[in-house]
């Protein structure tokens, strides 16, 4: 499962470089416990101009991160990688989405076939990143070119859930419900 970080998982700030400014998205630990127990590898992809750009440094990208994974991590949620691109648009590389190399790397470490992955993001360049490869696009917040528009994370969630053989899908394990 591969999952944009700004504006899919938390709210979108324009060069995010502090921790304080980590704001989950409603239904995002929900949809991410759902994902996990269905047998979801989460993977994170992610684009980070500002690196190049010179506005926030690598060890700020980390400590972002890390509050992000703490978050995460006192419900039970564990991303597995985080793959990123430091490079702005200038410097034309082959990992900046919609370029493919950031999935590439993680199919080829986790030996996924794209076809049984899916692409959760909020943007343009996540859906073409995905569609190139073969991974299905799951939009949330705006983006229309993908598999599935979703209204809200936990939306995105329950429906690849529901795309799953049933046997993978325990009664009951909606993403709203997985949290009462």
């Amino acid at each position: 499962m591969f999952l944009d970080r700004d504006g899919t998982l938390i709210r979108d700030v324009p060069y995010l470089h502090h921790p304080d400014g980590v704001e989950l998205l409603a239904g995002v630990v929900a949809g991410l416990r759902l994902l996990q127990a269905a047998g979801f590898r989460l993977v994170m992809v992610t684009n980070q101009q500002g690196i190049g750009l010179g506005y926030f440094t690598k060890q700020e990208f980390f400590a972002v991160n890390q509050r992000l994974l703490r978050a995460l991590g006192e419900s039970g949620v564990r991303i597995a990688r985080i793959y990123y691109c430091p490079h702005s648009v200038a410097d034309n590389c082959l990992c900046r989405k919609p370029n493919t190399l950031l999935l590439e790397n993680a199919l080829r470490k986790y030996q996924a076939r794209a076809g049984d992955c899916y692409l959760i993001g909020n943007g343009a360049c996540d859906m073409q990143a995905g569609a190139r490869l073969g991974v299905m696009t799951v939009s949330v917040g705006g983006e229309s070119a993908a598999s599935y528009r979703a209204d809200n994370f936990a939306d995105a969630a329950n429906w690849i859930v529901s795309r799953r053989a049933p046997a993978a899908v325990a009664p009951g394990s909606r993403a709203e419900e997985v949290l009462a």
